[in-house]
């Protein structure tokens, strides 16, 4: 049994984190932990195995105390996946990185092959084992950082937002890991902000303030209106699930057409694709060049290391308008977003907006990974950096800062702290103000709300229509699709480093064939809006 007990925890000059936290993790047990962005979850998994020690009360792995002369045991037999891959890589290779842990666990050299090869084959890796760490995808990055802790093969895992940077495909593939890994008898811990997570689930834990508020089934969190709001999950897919839920379906488990079958003998029909309805899109203007990447190439290394990443690309996002980027990982969407920003230069056309060359500056763009563009001291100082080096005032740059980051829900009791001592979820919200703050013509998002949780992702789609209303071109890189469909006025499906189809959202529905195509699992809410609609 992985138990924590009466947990207490506080990082330097800080107020306390966890007051008082309990959780247990049974062999063989998949547990969801949910709640808002900052509320200790990843602090919580920290300690779970080990990485820091709590000011009061016991971390416990069967029976064993954590204490300073049994960390080493910890970190073997509770396996860690971080929120951000790259905090964890360590070696240039992807081979290497999985044989990284077994090798300094001492096994014989065979041992360690086993293992590595087992581990890449269950990651999907295989024919990536000889690439660079580095030119790996964000998502690639991710399952790497899985399969280094699954060839440790430790009792327990800790999963932290795993599965924020994948695809809809990888997000399967790690599903059917944690069924296989518990089958085994290993428990998981998972920390998430996506529903098709805790479906999976045996148990739901739901933080709040410091401790453990409530726990249940999936099922038991879709019928508590009051747990499900202090869970920080939020959508239309959610509150579809939720009225299935508590008009008495088992939902935990069920598929989109039981779903729907349901629904249709409940008369619950058309309250379902009103919810899946969203916040309704914004209608580009169609004239206008926007912006613009067209038959650009490019390709990382060289030789025999050479890897393309973009072949012929073409890319319109018009002005006024949201446009979805949806593909696999290392398909080539976030080359793209950086030939579109004008920071990196491809065979072809130069990027355009309105019809001008696009220079770096030209383009707000939000990286994947939020710590690649936070810099400064203070969160303050962070956003006002990019306003002032546009040419504002001082003072003007201060104003527009503090309106950013309102808008994506900052609170000014975090402004003068250190970007970097944030939560995974407010450091994003930091970075994506400091993009907004610049008042760019254009915006490309690079999976904007991964690791936020509902709320944070709710502000950032209210950010993405407010500058699509005011005539911007806006672009939303995501693996999150069902999130953004109904705001969007187009969608450009990515496969093979190009577009290979488009489809005008304003009169035609993407479907369930159309992420197929590209690798991707369709999105459940839209699964269960075509079962709605016959």
């Amino acid at each position: 049994m992985l138990r924590l007990s009466d947990i207490e925890f506080a990082y330097p000059r800080s107020e306390r984190v966890l007051c008082g936290a309990s959780l247990e993790v049974a062999p063989g047990e998949h547990v969801v932990l949910l709640g808002s962005n900052g509320c200790g979850k990843s602090t919580l998994a920290r300690l779970a195995n080990g990485s820091i020690e709590p000011a009061a009360g016991l971390v416990e792995v069967d029976g064993e105390v954590s204490r300073e002369g049994a960390r080493r045991t910890f970190f073997e037999e509770v396996g860690y996946v971080q929120q951000d891959p790259r905090a964890q890589l360590v070696t240039s290779s992807v081979r290497d990185e999985v044989a990284f842990g077994p090798r300094n666990l001492r096994l014989e050299a065979a041992e360690v092959e086993r293992r590595v090869g087992r581990a890449l084959e269950a990651c999907d890796l295989e024919r990536l084992a000889d690439r660079s760490v580095m030119e790996l995808s964000g998502g690639q990055q991710q399952r790497l950082a899985f399969a280094g802790v699954l060839a440790m093969e430790p009792r327990y895992l800790v999963l932290d937002e795993v599965s924020a940077q994948l695809d809809s495909a990888a997000r399967e593939l790690v599903a059917d890991l944690v069924r296989r890994v518990c089958a085994a008898g290993r428990g998981v811990l998972e920390i998430t902000h996506l529903v098709e997570d805790v479906l999976r689930a045996d148990r739901v834990l739901v933080m709040d303030a410091g401790r453990i508020a409530w726990e249940g089934s999936p099922d038991a969190l879709l019928r508590d209106e009051e747990a499900l709001s202090l869970s920080g999950l939020r959508g239309a897919g959610l509150d579809a699930l939720a009225a299935l839920a508590r008009a008495g379906m088992d939902v935990a488990g069920a598929d989109a057409a039981a779903m729907g079958r349901f629904a249709e003998e409940r008369g619950l029909g058309a309250r379902l694709q009103a919810l899946l309805g969203g916040e309704g899109r914004e209608h580009g203007d169609e004239a206008s060049e926007g912006l613009v990447v067209e038959d650009a190439s490019f390709a990382y290394g060289h030789g025999a290391s050479r890897h393309v990443a973009l072949s012929h690309m073409r890319l319109a996002a018009p002005c006024g308008a949201v446009t979805l980027v949806v593909g696999a990982s290392g398909s080539g969407k976030t080359t793209a977003s950086l030939v579109a920003a004008g920071l990196l230069e491809a065979e072809g056309s130069p990027a355009t907006l309105a019809g001008r060359v696009v220079r770096a500056g030209d383009v707000g763009l939000s990286l994947q990974r939020p710590d690649d563009q936070l810099f400064a001291n203070s969160v303050l100082a962070d956003v006002s950096f990019g306003p002032a080096n546009r040419g504002l005032a001082a003072e003007e740059a201060d104003r527009v800062a503090r309106d950013a980051l309102a808008e994506l829900g900052v609170d000014e009791a975090l402004f003068a702290k250190n970007p970097l001592a944030l939560s995974g979820g407010q450091r994003r919200r930091v970075a994506l103000a400091g993009i907004c703050a610049m008042q760019a013509a254009a915006y490309v998002f690079d999976e904007p709300t991964a690791g936020l949780d509902g709320a944070g992702r709710e502000l950032m789609r209210s950010v993405a229509l407010r500058l699509a209303r005011q005539g911007d071109a806006v672009v939303v890189v995501t693996h999150d699709a069902d999130e953004w469909l109904h705001l969007a006025s187009r969608i450009a499906f990515v496969a093979d480093s190009a577009v290979v189809r488009e489809v005008d959202l304003e009169s035609a529905r993407p479907t369930r064939a159309d992420f197929e195509a590209v690798g991707l699992v369709a999105p459940l809410a839209l699964r269960l809006g075509e079962v709605l609609h016959g």
